[in-house]
C-alpha cells in the first residue's frame, strides 16, 4: 500500500482530504500514546507521542481576534505542527476546534484525550467556553486558573463530567454545592480554601450517598486559623486508625488516621497533616 511509504506529516496532510482519506490513514492502525491538551491564555496546544516520533499541534497562537470572536472559538483556519522538532503548518479552514480533536482522536486510533490542562491567567472563562465542548472525552482534567464568579452553572457542567482525575492547582472559591457536583474518580484540590465546617459538611454528605463514584480527594487547604480536628469531625462517627494499616499512604508520625463509615457499609480513611493554619486532608474510599 502506498500510504505505508508517506511520512506522518504527509499522512496527516492525506487524511484531511477527506472523510475516505481519514479512514485510509486509520486502517493503517498508526497508534500514539493517549492525547494531551493544554488550553492557554492565547493558544490551545495537542501533544501526541509514538514509539519513535512526537508533535505538537499549536491552534490560536499566531492569530489575533476581538472579544465576541473568542467567545465563539472561531475555526483556527489551520494549525502549527512541530514534529520531531521541525515545523509545519496544517490548513483545514472549515474545521473547529472539535473537528480537529475528533480527526486526531480517529487518525490515530484513540478513544478518549487523556489529559486536559487549562492555564488561564488573563481571559475570563466564559472567553474560551467552546473549548469544554471541544474536549468532552477526556479522562483527567487539570486546572490551573480560571474565573469561577459568574460562572458557576458552567461549573458545574464540568464538574458533573465522568473524569477519572480531576485536579485544581490554584486557589479555588468552590462551594460545598460544587463539591457534592464532583463525579470524578479522584480529586485534589491544593492551596483550596474549605474550612473545617465546610468539609464537615462534606463528609456528612458523603456519608448519606455523595459524590458515589469518589474513590480519593485531596484538600490541601490553607485556612484563617490555627486547624481544628474537632471542628472537622463534630457530629461524625469515627474512630482512630492506627498508622500501621497496610493502605495508609502517607509515612508520617504526625498524622492523623481517621476511619468513617458510610450508611452502606462503605468505609473511607481520612489522613490529616496539620500545621497551624495549613492542613492536608487526604481521603481515601475502601470498596472491599
Amino acid at each position: 500500500m502506498i500510504l505505508q511509504r508517506f511520512s506522518l506529516l504527509k499522512l496527516l496532510e492525506f487524511s484531511l482530504i477527506s472523510s475516505r482519506a481519514r479512514q485510509l490513514v486509520r486502517s493503517l492502525n498508526l497508534t500514539a500514546e493517549p492525547i494531551e491538551v493544554y488550553i492557554y491564555d492565547s493558544e490551545i496546544s495537542i501533544s501526541i507521542h509514538g514509539n519513535h516520533w512526537n508533535m505538537r499541534f499549536s491552534f490560536y497562537g499566531n492569530q489575533s481576534f476581538n472579544e465576541n470572536q473568542i467567545r465563539r472559538l472561531p475555526p483556527p483556519r489551520f494549525a502549527d505542527v512541530l514534529i520531531n522538532n521541525e515545523m509545519y503548518k496544517l490548513y483545514k479552514k472549515e474545521f473547529e476546534m472539535k473537528d480537529w480533536v475528533d480527526h486526531l482522536l480517529s487518525v490515530f486510533n484513540c478513544s478518549t484525550t487523556n489529559q486536559y490542562t487549562v492555564v488561564l491567567n488573563f481571559l475570563k472563562f466564559s472567553d474560551v467556553e467552546g473549548i469544554w465542548n471541544a474536549f468532552k472525552t477526556c479522562n483527567n482534567l487539570n486546572i490551573n486558573r480560571f474565573v469561577y464568579k459568574g460562572n458557576e452553572e458552567k461549573i458545574h457542567k464540568i464538574l458533573m463530567r465522568n473524569y477519572t482525575s480531576l485536579k485544581f492547582f490554584e486557589k479555588t472559591t468552590l462551594s460545598l454545592d460544587d463539591l457534592l457536583t464532583i463525579n470524578s474518580s479522584h480529586a485534589q484540590f491544593f492551596y483550596a480554601s474549605f474550612t473545617e465546617k465546610m468539609l464537615n459538611r462534606f463528609l456528612k454528605h458523603w456519608i448519606k450517598g455523595s459524590n458515589p463514584r469518589l474513590e480519593s480527594a485531596l484538600f490541601s487547604c490553607s485556612l484563617e486559623q490555627n486547624f481544628e480536628l474537632d471542628l472537622l469531625l463534630k457530629g461524625i462517627d469515627y474512630k482512630v486508625v492506627p498508622s500501621d494499616r497496610s493502605y495508609w499512604i502517607f509515612d508520617d508520625d504526625e498524622g492523623v488516621g481517621i476511619e468513617i463509615k458510610r450508611r452502606n457499609g462503605t468505609f473511607a480513611t481520612l489522613e490529616i497533616f496539620a500545621n497551624g493554619k495549613f492542613v492536608t486532608i487526604y481521603m481515601t474510599v475502601r470498596y472491599n
